[in-house]
This record gives structure tokens, sequence and C-alpha cells, in this order.
């Protein structure tokens, strides 16, 4: 009994060990840093924890999320706690999670090697770099054990044929394509695999269960390919299987410069030696090693086509994220443990992994990235590399780097195998370490989108949440309070991503202003009325835009920041003033008169009120901006603001206008409806708010 606890005291140990490890370095993350992704994994939980369903639900809609494991469990804490708390608990489940790991990769290996191996294997899984990811509100903590559950059960069902494991397979990878869809594409590598390590028809007669779900699903895909709807399996993924090629002939070239930036990311070695290992034995030795060679060797080609094929058609010919083929790193360490644990090494084998290293890497720039990039955390060694080049490209310099290492594992042969084993270990767990640790670093001192401090600074990043009672919702109507988009959408996310309250978004009927991509509710305006159809049950709070130039929603201000207000709004919803011929974003253009209309209270006499405008002229004005509103004239000199107030009579049940016109000013690009600006246009002055105030008399 003592000899079968000890390696459980080890891994036990492992994984405590790494999840205090990384906690330390999560926790010191007080802020989000990747939009709109953490606020999607916690605007489901929120819903998943509140409600107790599952099915993934934003702003009210049902949306076609398919990963959902994370945010159900992330959904007792954004449940529980407010949303500050939430977030810092998030990332601590996020290190035990991604420490977590550490168990299917030993159990993994337990099955090829022997428990001190294993050992290493597993504390070699939850060194890598990629660990840095789990210091931020994402799936992949939790996808990276669900990930090596499935391989494992996998294996299981392949070395060990019979029904319940084929069973126990199917459901591990329908688990993990909840977790991250882009694992669909172990349901094309298990039952190649089990082709290849027992043959066709011995394959057949072993995997019947597997073979009738298998086919369960290709009847569904079938019918749904014959409507038009095979897509739709991939949720709002779906777009990935129409849009383009699926296979474009550059994501060949993408597929094979992910393989090498994951091989730098463990230091090239485990690489050369795992590849040359899992390529030479498919076809010779124990089953288990059959069925795991075969595994390996068919993931690695295709999440990394999978990824390359995304990587090409939705970022661009160039990009390289690491982060979605890291789930092959604990493959290769295992395959090198099974390499350096045999009888002899797979010299052949390392020989090709070195050629095919040394030739693809060439390509790759390794462009160095300031902080830590998200998609590779890899990438912090990139500056490293250009540093150390001595001039030559840094792909070149990184091939010969390969191919002297493909050197050294050559020559491992002629070293006694448990000081070649031992050497190799520490150098990779070394390297692994250290570059973890320096991405940790780099990620802690550097900034947000917001330019605040990842660790933080003070501030009430809940105002929202603080200043509604708790049982109540809030909406969003988004409008720029910027005229460069990404300061706009910074300001909206933060709001949104820390109060949970906020579980509504409203859009004008153009559509304009989404700042995230999920569903929104179109408010319009009624302009004779002033009135809101369907607002009956709509949320008594609203946050909007202090500038906003539409219109403004009747009901009392409660809390103000960051430009933003919050009210309490009357329902139905009507305004107390709205607009008419102003560009979206407020500007009113030369030669096209705007109206602002303002509406009488619900019951009440003809009353007169005085109308104040924020008018605001461009900087780029070359002189002072002429415009009438109403009776008054005036100018505005340029990037100043004027406030011109004209007194008017609103008859009882009515409306009563005020017509601002205004000569051209300057040239400035068109509304911030997206990152990329629009085309240029001639404006004149700015509406950047109106303010309504009763005055006491008649009319």
């Amino acid at each position: 009994m003592r000899g079968l606890a000890r390696p459980w005291i080890g891994l036990t140990a492992i994984v405590a060990g790494a999840s205090a490890l990384l906690a330390v370095g999560t926790l010191r993350v007080h802020e989000w840093v990747v939009m709109t992704d953490e606020l999607l994994y916690a605007k489901l939980a929120r819903h998943i924890g509140t409600t107790g369903s599952i099915l993934p639900v934003l702003h009210g809609t049902r949306v076609g999320f398919l990963g959902i494991v994370y945010p159900v469990l992330l959904s007792p804490f954004a449940a529980g706690l407010d949303t500050v708390a939430a977030f810092r608990a998030a990332h601590v489940l996020n290190a035990v999670l991604f420490a977590s790991a550490a168990i299917p990769a030993y159990l993994l290996a337990r099955r090829l090697v022997t428990p001190g191996w294993g050992l290493a294997v597993a504390l070699l899984t939850v060194t890598v770099p990629w660990a840095a990811n789990a210091a931020f509100v994402m799936s992949e903590p939790a996808a990276y054990p669900v990930f090596l559950w499935a391989v494992l059960a996998s294996h299981v069902a392949l070395s060990e044929p019979e029904p319940r494991a084929d069973a126990l397979a199917a459901l591990a990878i329908g688990l993990a394509f909840v977790t991250r869809p882009q694992f669909l594409f172990l349901v094309a590598v298990v039952p190649v695999a089990a082709v290849v390590t027992a043959g066709p028809r011995k394959a057949l007669a072993e995997h019947r269960v597997l073979a009738a779900v298998y086919a369960a699903g290709a009847v569904v895909v079938v019918v749904l390919a014959a409507l038009g709807q095979a897509h739709t399996l991939l949720g709002d993924y779906g777009v990935t299987a129409t849009e383009g090629s699926i296979l474009p002939a550059i994501a060949f070239k993408s597929a094979a410069l992910h393989l090498d930036v994951l091989a730098v990311g463990l230091g090239v070695l485990p690489f050369l030696l795992g590849a040359g290992w899992t390529y030479s034995s498919p076809l010779r030795g124990p089953v288990r090693h059959r069925a795991f060679a075969a595994l390996t060797g068919l993931a690695l080609p295709a999440l990394a086509l999978e990824t390359g094929s995304y990587d090409v058609r939705f970022g661009g010919p160039d990009v390289i994220r690491d982060r979605y083929v890291f789930y092959l790193a604990p493959l290769l360490l295992l395959a090198s443990a099974a390499g350096l644990a045999g009888e002899r090494l797979p010299l052949a084998g390392i020989a090709a992994a070195t050629v095919f290293f040394a030739a693809t890497a060439v390509f790759a720039d390794f462009t160095p990235t300031a902080g830590l990039w998200v998609d590779s955390p890899e990438s912090v060694l990139n500056g490293v590399i250009h540093d150390e080049s001595g001039g030559l490209p840094a792909g070149v310099f990184v091939a010969l780097c390969g191919a002297v290492l493909g050197v050294i594992a050559l020559a491992l042969v002629f070293v006694p195998r448990p000081v070649a084993a031992a050497g190799a270990a520490v150098a990779v767990f070394s390297f692994s370490g250290a570059l973890t640790g320096y991405a940790f670093e780099r990620l802690l001192d550097s900034t947000t989108p917001q330019g605040i401090p990842v660790t933080g600074s003070p501030r009430v990043r809940d105002w929202v949440d603080r200043s509604i009672p708790s049982s109540r919702h809030a909406g969003l109507i988004a409008y720029p309070i910027s005229r460069r988009w990404d300061q706009s959408a910074i300001v909206w996310w933060d709001t949104e991503f820390w109060n949970a309250g906020i579980d509504r978004a409203f859009v004008v009927p153009d559509r304009t202003f989404t700042y995230t991509p999920f569903p929104s509710t179109v408010l319009g305006v009624d302009f004779s009325s002033g009135r809101f159809d369907g607002t009956d049950d709509a949320p008594v709070f609203v946050v909007a835009a202090q500038n906003d130039s539409r219109f403004q929603l009747a009901g009392s201000q409660t809390g103000t920041n960051q430009g933003l207000v919050i009210r309490a709004v009357d329902r139905p919803y009507r305004a107390v003033w709205a607009s008419r011929g102003l560009d979206p974003d407020g500007w009113a253009r030369p030669r096209r008169p705007a109206t602002i209309r303002v509406y009488a209270d619900p019951g009440s006499g003809d009353r007169p009120v005085r109308v104040t405008v924020l008018l605001d002229s461009p900087p780029e004005a070359a002189a002072p901006v002429g415009f009438t509103l109403g009776e008054a004239r005036g100018t505005i000199p340029p990037g100043t603001r004027t406030e011109p107030a004209q007194t008017i009579c609103v008859p009882g049940g009515g409306h009563a206008d005020l017509r601002l016109t205004t000569g051209a000013s300057a040239t400035i690009d068109g509304p911030p409806l997206g990152p990329t600006p629009s085309p240029a246009r001639v404006v004149g002055v700015a509406v950047s708010g109106v303010d309504v105030t009763p005055q006491d008399g008649a009319c």
C-alpha cells in the first residue's frame, strides 16, 4: 500500500503546489484584459448561477454559444458574490483548474511509463508558459484538463476496447466539445486512430458502441446538410464552416508555424523527441504505445490545421495564436518520456522532426510584443530571440537552434539512459518554469486596454450595482463618448463587466453603437409623441451617455461615472426630448437643419421650459463656427463648447421644436461605428446633450 501511495502523494503535491503558485500570480490580476471574451463568460456565469439553466442567454436572448462548461464552473461565484469578489474567486478557480491537468496527464502517462516518469510528465504539464492564461476569465484553464481527460478516455477505449470504455470516450469527447468547440477535431482523430491501432475490421468489431454513436451523428449531419443547416451544429462558430474555403492552401504553412511556435514554448527538445517517438511508434510495440502514438500523431496535424485555417481566415496570414494549440504540449511531453524510457531512441524519427522544424521555422517572424499577448504567451520570448539572433532573421536563428538541439537529441544515444532522461527533464523544467515566470512578470507589469495597471488601481468598479437595488436590473443605451471607437468601447465594456445588474442592451433602429457582439433590443422613439413602444416591462434603470444627442428618457438621475449616467426611468419609456437630422454621433452638417423636439409631461398643460443645448466645435476648425438655435445666433471657437439656451412653450399633450443650423467647420472622420474609421465628412457643430428645465408661470 505504501508503494501505491507514494506516487499519489507526489501528484497531490504537484497539483497543490502548482495551484498555490499560479494563484499567487492570478490573484494579482485585478482588471479584465481580454474583451469581449471575459465579458461573455462573466455574463453567462451570472445567468446560469441565478437561473439554474445552462442554456446560454445573453441580454435576455438565447444565443448559440456552445462552450458552457467554464461558465457553469464559474456560476456559483457569479451568483453568490459581488462582481469584484467573483472576479477574484474566478482567478483562484482558474489556478486550481489549470493545475488539475496534472491528474489526467499522470494517469495517461502511467499507461505508458513508470510512476516516476508519470510524475515528471505531470509536473511539466503544469509548468508550460501557457499557464499565464489562467490569469484571464477565459475557458483555457478548464479546457486544458478536460482535453487531457478526453485523450485519456480515448486512449483507454483504443487500447482496452470494451463497450463501457467506448461510451466513456464518447462522453468525454462530448464534454470537451462543450468546453471548447475547437476540440471537435477529436471526433475525426479517434476513429482514424482506432483503425491505425487495430486495423479496419478489428477496429469496427471492437468498437461497436463508438461506431453506433458515429453512425447516429452522421445521420444528424447528413439531414442538416441536406437542409443547408449543418453549420448550426457549431452554434455561433458556424461561420467558420461557411465563410470561405475551410482549408485554404496557406493554412498548411500556418499549421506548420503553429507547431514550431508550440515547440519553442516547450524549449524545442520535447517536440523533437516527442514527434520523433510518435511517428516511429504507431505500428510497433505494445498496444498502449501504438494507440497513444496514433492519437498524438493524428492530433498534432489535425489541431494545427484547424487552428491554421481559423487564424488565416479570421486573423490574417501572419497571425499565430498558439493558445489554440498548446493543448498538445502534454502529448509531446509524454511522447518524449516514452522515447527516453524505451529500449532505444527513435533516431530516424528525431532526425525527421529536426528537419521539419528547421525547414519550417525559418518562415516564422517571432515578432516581439509588448507585455503579454494573450493569444501567444510564448511570444514573451520573441524579444530575447531577436536580441540573441546576432543579426540573423529570427526564424533562421530559431531554425539553427533547433538543428543544434536536434544534434544534441541524437547524441543522447551515447549517454547513459538515466543520465539522459534526468538531464532532459531538468532542462525542460528549467526552461518552462523560467519562461512561465517571465510570462507572468510581463503580464503583471503591463497595462490593460484602459491604460491602467493589470494589478489594478483605486476605483469603484461596480458603481452601477451600488446605485440600484439588488433586486433590480439595468439596461444599457450605448453611445460614443469619444470620437475614437476603442475609447468608447472600453468604457462600455468596463461598465457592463463589473456590474452584474446590467443584463439588457438597447440600440436605436439603425443598430448603431453596439460595442459587444451580444444581442440587443431595438429602442425606437416615436418622434411625434416621444413614446417607445414595447417598454412596459423594460428595466427600470438605464445607463446612458451624458452626451447622447439622440434622446433622453424621462426619469431621475441616480448616479454618474466616466461620462455615463444612471437614470430611474418612467415606464413605458418616454422621451423628455429627441433630435432629428443629426449624424449618429451628434454632429450637425452644414446646410442640413436639425430639430430638437421637447415633449410635454403627461397630464400637464401649456408650460414654458428652458432648453439648454451643449454645442461643441471640432479642434480641427480653422475659425469660429457659426450656428443658429431657434432665435439665438452665435459662434464657437475651435475646440470649445458653448451652451446656448432658449425658453419655449410646450403645449399640453404636445411638443415644441428648436431648429439648429450650422456652418461648415472642418473635415473629420465619419461616425465611429467600428474599429475602422468611417469615410470623412464635413461637419459643423456637435450636440453633446440637452437640458430641459421647466419654468414657472404660463406660456
